[in-house]
This record gives structure tokens, C-alpha cells and sequence, in this order.
């Protein structure tokens, strides 16, 4: 795979964990959300996201990054959990929109030839 897709897919999936473990974390769902933010340490850690990391150990400790090993923190500033949500949903809404793009570039392209094939 591309460095720079390996990249970009990480971080897809990096932010997708992020927010799920924060929804899981305020609907009560403690395991959900232990085992979601510890994958999303784990993938910024692998990453080499630094930024990331830090702002996921103000909602969690983590025990071993490299294994995605966290326990949940009881109190979490309401501004730290909002700052890590807002930077996750930056990352996913401009990876969805790259990749709408591509799928309407790809059908326009399609139609310009006169042919429905790929």
C-alpha cells in the first residue's frame, strides 16, 4: 500500500475510533468506550500522532499504548473531551469529502466516454 494512503487510512480510522468511544463513553457504555479509545491510542501511537496521543490522555490513562491497553478517566474536563471530539470529526468529515469527490470524478469521467465499463 501507498505511505500516503497507509497514512490517511490511520487517520480515518483513527478518528472514526475517537468518536465512537466518546459517544460510548456518554451513553454509559464504559467497555465500548475502554475498548474504542484504546484502539485509538494504539493507532496514534503507531502513527506517531503526538498531538492526538496527548489529547486522548486527558479522557483516558494509558497503561500501554502499544497494545491500546487504557483505563477510562471518572472525571474528564468537559473542554478536553470537546477538543478531542472536534479535531476527530475534522478528520472525518474531509476524508469523506475526498473520497465523494472521487466517486463523482470517476462518474463523470464515465460519461464523458460513452460508456457505462470502468
Amino acid at each position: 500500500m501507498n505511505p500516503q494512503v497507509a497514512h490517511y487510512t490511520g487517520q480515518a480510522e483513527l478518528a472514526e475510533v475517537i468518536q465512537q468511544g466518546l459517544d460510548a463513553r456518554k451513553s454509559g457504555d464504559w467497555d465500548g468506550a475502554t475498548a474504542k479509545l484504546g484502539r485509538a491510542v494504539q493507532v496514534a501511537a503507531a502513527s506517531g500522532n503526538a498531538e492526538t496521543a496527548k489529547l486522548l490522555s486527558k479522557v483516558v490513562d494509558v497503561v500501554d499504548a502499544v497494545t491500546g491497553t487504557v483505563r477510562l478517566k471518572a472525571k474528564v474536563a468537559d473542554a478536553d473531551e470537546m477538543t478531542l471530539e472536534t479535531r476527530s470529526t475534522k478528520t472525518v468529515r474531509v476524508t469523506e469529502i475526498t473520497r465523494v469527490r472521487g466517486r463523482a470524478t470517476g462518474r463523470a469521467a464515465r460519461r464523458t466516454t460513452g460508456h457505462d465499463g470502468p
